[in-house]
């Protein structure tokens, strides 16, 4: 206590003079003992010290990064999930586009998206999966170019890797996790399993580098309409098969650049995105396949089965002829097989897209199918 303290107490006191002077020898007494007996009252501050030798960990390796044994038990534990399943990875930028850099130059944007997306490569392939880039160094590749690649092969998956930067240049606070999909759910060209993909790598990869997810969901999952309203992303726009890119974290914030200049830390980060992708697939999302279609009385049937561990909810089923979504009434749904009455649709180049959800929330995978007219 000090002599200001001692005098802002006294002019509180509700007693009268004596008792003032009372008070402020009561007071006087204390500040004498205080000092004449050492660590009295202040016992703890004069014990604290400064531990110059320690250092602050700007993050904390998952277990399975730090034992070989921990790791292969993971890869064999994802591979029944994995095994098969092709996925094409698209480290953004690079080559000529090497233009975003950390505040203070440690990194660059084009190196770590290389460096997270090859040890993601490395992690799918020991869970025997098959992967295909759009580049494996820093070269040129041009935006059309990434997708045109990719569907020229049979990925089933794409994947785009990319690190974050906010609109205001001067930011150096912002700073989480957000994976991208296509579109909204009004827009024809959204399909819903891809924001399921989405938000199972955006929780892994939040939840393993420590980072928050994005303010714009709940989740962290954005839709690509957000940055470019009624269009979106190129490499989610122009793509054939499922696909999500992935903002992991933002380097222009000051502690991430530092984090992100840490090949460990570019490790941890795929880890997440690995592990999402795992959990995503071990948690088996229901698919739709064609089991037959006839033509009886100038109607068309088609008979398409599903394949779902958990029930399906009827009430999210949608079917689209031609981008017209159709009423409840020309579809029904026996156990697994979806039957679908789609009338004259024979005489015409007829595209079926159908969408529903189980009852664990997980949409199937796209299914799309063109009809082309018979020949009578």
């Amino acid at each position: 206590m000090n002599f200001l303290t001692s005098k802002m107490y006294m002019s509180c006191s509700p007693f009268g003079n004596g008792s003032l002077r009372f008070v402020n020898r009561t007071l006087s007494s204390l500040i004498l003992v205080v000092f004449a007996v050492p660590g009295l009252f202040f016992t703890g501050c004069t014990t604290i010290t400064q531990d110059t030798s320690s250092s602050c960990k700007l993050f904390d390796v998952p277990p399975e990064l730090t034992s070989e044994a921990l790791k292969d038990s993971a890869f064999v534990f994802y591979s029944p999930a994995l095994k098969g399943k092709k996925f094409f990875l698209d480290p953004g930028h690079g080559g000529d586009d090497r233009k975003n850099k950390s505040p203070n130059g440690l990194v660059t944007e084009a190196d770590i998206n290389l460096k997270v997306s090859l040890y993601l490569r490395d992690f799918l392939q020991r869970s025997g999966a098959i992967v295909y880039m759009s580049r494996e160094k820093d070269q040129t590749v041009e935006l059309k170019e990434r997708t045109n690649i990719a569907n020229k092969t049979d990925a089933d998956y794409f994947i785009s890797i990319h690190h974050n930067a906010p609109g205001k240049p001067s930011d150096r606070f912002t700073n989480y996790a957000s994976t991208y999909y296509h579109a909204t759910e009004d827009d024809y060209e959204h399909h819903p399993s891809n924001r399921d993909l989405a938000r199972y790598i955006n929780r892994d990869l939040a939840f393993n580098t420590g980072t928050p997810a994005g303010l714009a969901s709940f989740d962290g999952t954005i839709s690509d309409y957000l940055i470019y309203p009624g269009d979106g992303f190129s490499v989610l726009r122009n793509i054939n098969i499922p696909a999500v890119l992935v903002e992991c974290t933002f380097f222009t914030n000051l502690n991430e650049e530092l984090r992100l200049a840490d090949t460990m830390y570019n490790m941890t980060e795929a880890w997440g995105i690995y592990k999402g992708i795992g959990k995503y697939f071990r948690a088996t999302p229901p698919t739709v396949s064609l089991k037959n279609k006839t033509t009886k009385k100038g109607n068309m049937q088609l008979k398409l089965e599903i394949n779902s561990k958990q029930p399906v909810l009827r009430h999210t089923i949608k079917i689209f002829c031609n981008k017209t979504l159709l009423s409840e009434d020309s579809f029904s749904l026996d156990k697994n097989i979806l039957t679908v009455d789609l009338g004259d649709a024979y005489k015409r180049e007829t595209e079926v897209k159908v969408i529903f959800s189980n009852k664990a929330g997980l949409s199937n995978l796209p299914f799309k199918l063109l009809l082309t007219p018979e020949v009578n």
